[in-house]
């Protein structure tokens, strides 16, 4: 993550991706809401002899808090494609073990029209 605080102009990492699992609210100890799915990302390269090529898929965590994830759970769709504001941010599975990833977003910004999704209840 970067802020760049002598201009003023706050810059953080940002995903465009598309919801690719059910999103799930929670509550942390404290009372604060969880949300989490899995997002991902379709890839593309370009071959000068072929042209545009489809790559792998590749598919992401996306955790959000408070006021993110209460947002993220009445606007956010499985199959939505969206933008998120945020970081990249390192932990340690407590199933595993293992050092994994997770993209902490403190914004959603949907980027799938409304008529596209016909489930918002």
């Amino acid at each position: 993550m970067s802020t760049d605080s002598t201009a003023g102009l706050e810059m953080k990492d940002s995903i465009y991706a598309f919801v690719a699992s059910k999103p799930q609210l929670t509550y942390t100890e404290n009372g604060d809401a969880r949300l989490y799915f899995k997002a991902g990302q379709r890839h593309r390269q370009y071959d000068p002899e072929a042209g545009w090529q489809n790559q792998p898929t590749t598919f992401h965590d996306v955790v959000a808090f408070k006021g993110a994830a209460q947002f993220g759970i009445e606007h956010l769709r499985e199959k939505d494609r969206f933008i998120a504001q945020g970081s990249l941010r390192e932990y340690t599975n407590k199933h595993t073990g293992e050092r994994e990833e997770q993209f902490e977003a403190t914004r959603f910004l949907p980027a799938t029209p409304p008529s596209k999704n016909k489930s918002r209840v």
